[in-house]
């Protein structure tokens, strides 16, 4: 989970959650190019925007990540974190 106000790269979530090779994966994401929630099964990816006042809703991003073998959480976390808005 994460702060409501960090800001995701809309492109470079895009790019790496389509990457993920996961049973499932599944997120509402702020993003530069607004709030969307992601859901990836069986390597497709669907992404959804979400109304523009769910700004004023949101509580927090967060993401889960989904697998039958376990997962290198803490690299995950840290290919994160390197698209939040503003650093790369």
């Amino acid at each position: 989970m994460f702060q409501p106000q960090i800001q995701f790269d809309f492109n470079q979530l895009f790019g790496w959650m389509t990457g993920l090779d996961l049973v499932r994966a599944k997120a509402v994401m702020n993003t530069d190019q607004g709030i969307y929630m992601f859901n990836a099964e069986q390597g497709v990816l669907s992404v959804k925007p979400l109304a523009v006042d769910a700004e004023l809703d949101l509580l927090d991003s967060r993401i889960e990540l989904i697998n039958d073998q376990p997962l290198a959480a803490d690299e995950l976390e840290q290919q994160l974190l390197q698209w939040r808005r503003g650093e790369s």
